[in-house]
Protein backbone atom coordinates (compact mmCIF):
# COMPACT_ATOMS: atom_id res chain seq x y z
CA UNK A 1 0.00 0.00 0.00
CA UNK A 2 3.06 2.04 0.82
CA UNK A 3 4.60 2.11 -2.68
CA UNK A 4 0.77 2.79 -4.43
CA UNK A 5 0.44 5.97 -1.73
CA UNK A 6 3.60 7.15 -3.18
CA UNK A 7 2.86 6.95 -6.74
CA UNK A 8 -0.41 8.71 -5.86
CA UNK A 9 1.90 11.29 -4.43
CA UNK A 10 4.51 11.83 -6.97
CA UNK A 11 1.14 12.48 -9.30
CA UNK A 12 -0.63 14.50 -7.01
CA UNK A 13 2.54 16.54 -6.39
CA UNK A 14 3.32 17.13 -10.27
CA UNK A 15 -0.32 17.81 -10.57
CA UNK A 16 -0.64 20.66 -7.94
CA UNK A 17 2.96 21.82 -7.74
CA UNK A 18 4.12 20.90 -11.35
CA UNK A 19 7.64 19.30 -12.35
CA UNK A 20 9.43 21.74 -10.42
CA UNK A 21 8.38 20.02 -7.26
CA UNK A 22 10.71 18.74 -3.69
CA UNK A 23 10.67 14.91 -3.52
CA UNK A 24 9.44 15.47 0.18
CA UNK A 25 6.12 17.02 -1.06
CA UNK A 26 5.03 13.59 -2.59
CA UNK A 27 6.01 11.64 0.70
CA UNK A 28 4.34 13.93 2.53
CA UNK A 29 0.91 13.83 0.65
CA UNK A 30 1.48 9.93 0.48
CA UNK A 31 1.77 9.58 4.37
CA UNK A 32 -1.36 11.89 4.41
CA UNK A 33 -3.24 9.41 2.07
CA UNK A 34 -2.25 6.71 4.56
CA UNK A 35 -3.00 8.14 7.47
CA UNK A 36 -6.79 9.33 6.08
CA UNK A 37 -6.96 5.88 4.78
CA UNK A 38 -6.38 4.56 8.03
CA UNK A 39 -8.41 6.77 10.14
CA UNK A 40 -11.43 5.87 7.83
CA UNK A 41 -10.51 2.13 8.40
CA UNK A 42 -10.22 2.70 11.79
CA UNK A 43 -14.12 4.88 11.89
CA UNK A 44 -15.91 1.59 9.96
CA UNK A 45 -15.57 -0.61 7.01
CA UNK A 46 -18.89 0.32 6.00
CA UNK A 47 -18.07 4.51 5.32
CA UNK A 48 -15.16 3.15 2.79
CA UNK A 49 -17.96 0.78 1.40
CA UNK A 50 -20.31 3.91 0.80
CA UNK A 51 -17.24 6.10 -0.35
CA UNK A 52 -16.42 3.20 -2.62
CA UNK A 53 -19.55 2.96 -4.05
CA UNK A 54 -19.91 6.92 -4.99
CA UNK A 55 -16.65 6.54 -6.46
CA UNK A 56 -18.24 4.10 -8.23
CA UNK A 57 -21.29 5.88 -9.29
CA UNK A 58 -18.95 9.15 -10.28
CA UNK A 59 -16.41 7.19 -12.64
CA UNK A 60 -19.98 5.76 -14.57
CA UNK A 61 -21.14 9.20 -15.11
CA UNK A 62 -17.67 10.43 -16.41
CA UNK A 63 -17.54 7.60 -18.47
CA UNK A 64 -21.16 8.04 -19.80
CA UNK A 65 -20.81 11.85 -20.11
CA UNK A 66 -17.56 11.09 -22.31
CA UNK A 67 -19.33 8.80 -24.51
CA UNK A 68 -22.45 10.92 -24.63
CA UNK A 69 -20.09 13.84 -26.06
CA UNK A 70 -18.07 11.92 -28.66
CA UNK A 71 -21.79 10.42 -29.78
CA UNK A 72 -23.17 14.22 -30.01
CA UNK A 73 -19.97 15.60 -31.84
CA UNK A 74 -20.50 12.62 -34.35
CA UNK A 75 -24.52 13.40 -34.85
CA UNK A 76 -23.59 16.82 -35.50
CA UNK A 77 -21.03 15.82 -38.13
CA UNK A 78 -17.88 17.75 -36.76
CA UNK A 79 -16.22 14.51 -35.73
CA UNK A 80 -13.63 12.98 -37.81
CA UNK A 81 -14.28 9.87 -38.68
CA UNK A 82 -11.85 8.74 -41.89
CA UNK A 83 -10.13 6.15 -39.79
CA UNK A 84 -13.41 4.16 -39.67
CA UNK A 85 -14.15 4.56 -42.94
CA UNK A 86 -11.65 1.77 -43.78
CA UNK A 87 -13.27 -1.88 -44.70
CA UNK A 88 -11.11 -3.17 -42.49
CA UNK A 89 -9.81 -1.03 -39.45
CA UNK A 90 -7.07 -3.20 -38.47
CA UNK A 91 -4.97 -3.32 -41.46
CA UNK A 92 -1.52 -4.41 -41.12
CA UNK A 93 -1.72 -6.04 -37.79
CA UNK A 94 -1.03 -9.57 -36.72
CA UNK A 95 -2.96 -12.65 -37.54
CA UNK A 96 -1.06 -14.83 -35.28
CA UNK A 97 -3.01 -15.39 -32.36
CA UNK A 98 -0.20 -16.66 -29.89
CA UNK A 99 0.82 -12.98 -30.47
CA UNK A 100 -2.51 -11.46 -28.88
CA UNK A 101 -2.48 -14.23 -25.98
CA UNK A 102 1.11 -12.38 -25.34
CA UNK A 103 0.07 -9.08 -25.79
CA UNK A 104 -3.35 -10.05 -23.18
CA UNK A 105 -0.77 -11.42 -21.15
CA UNK A 106 1.31 -8.66 -20.55
CA UNK A 107 -1.60 -6.59 -20.02
CA UNK A 108 -2.54 -8.65 -17.03
CA UNK A 109 0.03 -7.47 -15.37
CA UNK A 110 -1.09 -3.51 -15.11
CA UNK A 111 -3.95 -4.81 -13.16
CA UNK A 112 -1.75 -6.91 -10.41
CA UNK A 113 -2.52 -3.97 -8.23
CA UNK A 114 -5.98 -4.68 -7.45
CA UNK A 115 -4.82 -7.71 -5.76
CA UNK A 116 -3.30 -5.79 -2.46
Amino acid sequence: MSVVAMVFGEYFSHLVWGHAEKVWLSKIVAAILIVTLGIINIVGVQVITKLLSVASVLKLGVVAFLISCGVTVLIKGKGQIENFQTPFSFEGSSTNLAEYGLAFYYCSFTFQSWNS
